[in-house]
């Protein structure tokens, strides 16, 4: 997904100069990890990296110490990268999507890029996926959904292995057991369960555990025979995914919690207000 954003850069107010994407190069703390490791701007915006001589943007860097001979090489590289760089006073950093004419992300254009294979291999690999893209749920549901399959979400887990998250504090917020991976936290959940097993009991179908999220997937969405079955189960995936996420989001964010039976009617309601105004 990152491939295929990137940030305009008005005042440098909302952007982190080392820290976030927003030159081609990449991370400057990883393109130049020698000065990141002695800047004492780690953490900082960009347009707290300098000042305004009148209308001019002057980049003013602090560090630790005096640089050894060799490390003012890199530090001319680094101001060579930001030689055509060009602050805009007044005007906020906006997030642009590169494949939109107007750089504004839509589902649709996601679809296309993953369509015409411009994303990552890694991504485009889980072409099981394909059938997500049916409409039959908000665009911000199905595009949720694909990110679960994918294993792209941020779960506790994922966000501890990427070093944001202390390691302390991966338990599942559902079950207050086993750590929260996609698998875990979606599928695996005592809590998660009970809502697969209200649904699967509607539809008067008996299941086992899928030992993965993709035999999961392909079974909802593969395995009824009629068009307008699948459309339903494809419908009532996305729909269980949905509320399973916004109820763990509701305990980590607003210490609030619900049953096992509200997430279920949730869910339905859910379903129905789709079906309705998406049919």
């Amino acid at each position: 997904m990152i491939t295929g954003l990137s940030m305009e850069i008005g005042d440098g107010r909302q952007t982190q100069f080392w820290e976030d994407v927003w030159l081609h190069c990449g991370f400057l703390k990883d393109r130049f990890h020698r000065l990141f490791s002695i800047s004492n701007q780690c953490g900082l915006l960009i347009g707290d990296c300098g000042f305004w001589d009148g209308l001019e943007w002057v980049w003013n860097f602090l560090w630790r110490r005096e640089f050894f001979q060799w490390e003012l090489d890199i530090l001319g590289q680094l101001h060579e990268t930001l030689r055509a760089v060009r602050l805009v006073n007044n005007r906020e950093d906006i997030v642009v999507w590169k494949y939109d004419r107007l750089g504004i992300f839509s589902t649709n254009s996601f679809v296309q890029v993953l369509q015409e294979g411009m994303l990552a291999k890694d991504t485009t690999s889980y072409s099981f996926t394909h059938s997500i893209w049916k409409g039959l749920v908000p665009p911000k549901v199905e595009l949720f959904t694909w990110f679960v399959l994918i294993g792209r979400v941020n779960t506790k887990e994922r966000l501890s292995r990427f070093g944001i998250l202390n390691q302390v504090d991966m338990r599942c917020v559902l079950c207050n057991r086993d750590i929260e991976q996609v698998h875990h936290l979606f599928l695996g959940c005592d809590f998660a369960w009970q809502v697969w097993n209200a649904w699967i009991s509607v539809f008067g179908r008996l299941w086992s555990l899928p030992g993965l999220m993709k035999d999961h997937f392909l079974s909802w969405t593969e395995e009824p025979r009629r068009k307008e079955d699948r459309k339903r189960w494809l419908r009532c995936f996305c729909t269980i995914i949905w509320n399973i996420w916004m109820e763990r989001n509701r305990r980590i964010f607003q210490n609030d919690s619900k049953g096992v039976e509200e997430i279920i009617n949730m869910s339905v309601i859910s379903y129905k207000e789709w079906e309705d105004v998406l049919s």
